[in-house]
């Protein structure tokens, strides 16, 4: 026998099942939202650490055209901005893509 199965009778027969089941759901469901939540939290950096990027590919572009540099230049500005208005009006992956 071990550990486990000792503490576990010893808890049943102070608690009783129903109340061993309720504590357990409750664990589980208490550890599912604190990992929901740490997740969501790695997201919302994530996607700050991305709009960060843009803004600074962005003020690269932006020099690089200020110094004469043209033609992909534009072209790569113009991409940029339609990729971020097509990402705040909220399109699917495939239709940002132009083709």
């Amino acid at each position: 026998m071990g550990y486990y199965y000792i503490i576990y009778d010893m808890a049943t027969r102070f608690f009783g099942y129903d109340t061993i089941t309720l504590l357990t759901f409750a664990g589980g469901a208490f550890f599912v939202w604190y990992r929901f939540r740490k997740l969501e939290k790695q997201a919302m950096y994530r996607q700050e650490d991305t709009e960060m990027m843009f803004k600074c590919l962005r003020a690269c572009l932006e020099g690089q055209k200020q110094l004469g540099a043209n033609g992909p230049v534009d072209n790569m500005i113009k991409e940029l901005n339609d990729y971020q208005s097509a990402k705040a009006a909220g399109l699917p992956g495939k239709e940002r893509v132009r083709g």
